[in-house]
């Protein structure tokens, strides 16, 4: 019986690893500019680095104030121009903030079983208060403002003839020239040294994928190492990891064989 019982769990965990997703990556592999190839750039006012690294086409920008004036970036003039198709950098969003407040009253007296007493009379009060996020940043002197820009799902798989893995391949390297980039885009930004944005000036910074490394998911998190000080036991070592490049990840279409199985 026990050995009925163990052959059935063998027989469960081998058809859950089986069926257990598997997910791959694609690294976006050398963002670069003809300006620079660090993502890193310099004028007169400005100092602008970019971090690309994260889920989808996200940009980290950190803007450094190089003048001894203020300057005020207008986000409502930002957006990021991926294949032609602009993405507004602002969101027009609202956040609401709940207030309350009590106020309690008592009073000492003797009860009928002659113990004190000490009952409580209170009254809550409660109110929101609602703000639109503005637009406008106010970089002081000699300092600098980092964000995350965040675009959604602008980004897709790249899914041309040759583009997937095939059994028991464990990285595929592709490689394109700025004519025949999958992704091409450009980061515009609005600022001005007046509060009143006056003589307003633009960012404008162009970028493109030099390559592309579609690879398992094991490949892409690379080993744990023990993290300590943390309540985590572990982190992976992402050995992929650069600022001048972004990931997606997707699950491969199965493809099915003449006879009735599935593969990749």
């Amino acid at each position: 019986m026990k050995q009925i019982i163990l052959s059935g769990l063998v027989v469960m965990v081998l058809f859950n690893s089986a069926c257990s997703p598997k997910y791959q990556y694609q690294i976006f592999n050398n963002v670069t500019s003809q300006k620079s190839s660090n993502l890193s750039y310099t004028n007169e006012e400005l100092g602008v680095e970019y971090d690309l690294w994260g889920s989808d086409l996200t940009l980290l920008v950190a803007l450094t104030n190089k003048t001894d004036k203020p300057i005020y970036l207008d986000l409502s003039q930002s957006a990021l121009i991926i294949n032609g198709i602009a993405v507004s950098s602002y969101k027009d969003t609202e956040f609401v903030t709940s207030v309350s407040a009590a106020s309690t009253r008592s009073a000492t007296y003797v009860n009928q079983y002659g113990f004190l007493s000490h009952p409580g009379y209170g009254r809550a009060i409660s109110s929101s208060v609602t703000m639109k996020s503005s637009p406008i940043i106010f970089l002081p002197p000699k300092s600098t403002y980092k964000r995350l820009f965040s675009y959604g799902d602008v980004a897709s798989v790249y899914t041309a003839p040759g583009s997937k893995l095939t059994r028991g391949e464990k990285i595929k390297h592709l490689t394109f020239s700025r004519e025949s980039t999958p992704y091409q885009f450009r980061f515009s930004l609005g600022y001005s040294g007046h509060k009143n944005l006056e003589s307003m000036t633009f960012l404008d910074h162009e970028f493109w994928v030099e390559s592309i490394d579609v690879m398992r998911e094991w490949t892409f998190l690379g080993v744990k190492t023990e993290q300590k000080g943390s309540d985590m036991n572990y982190t992976n070592t992402y050995p992929y990891k650069k600022k001048n490049a972004f990931y997606l990840k997707f699950m491969p279409v199965k493809k099915r064989t003449s006879s009735g199985s599935t593969g990749f």
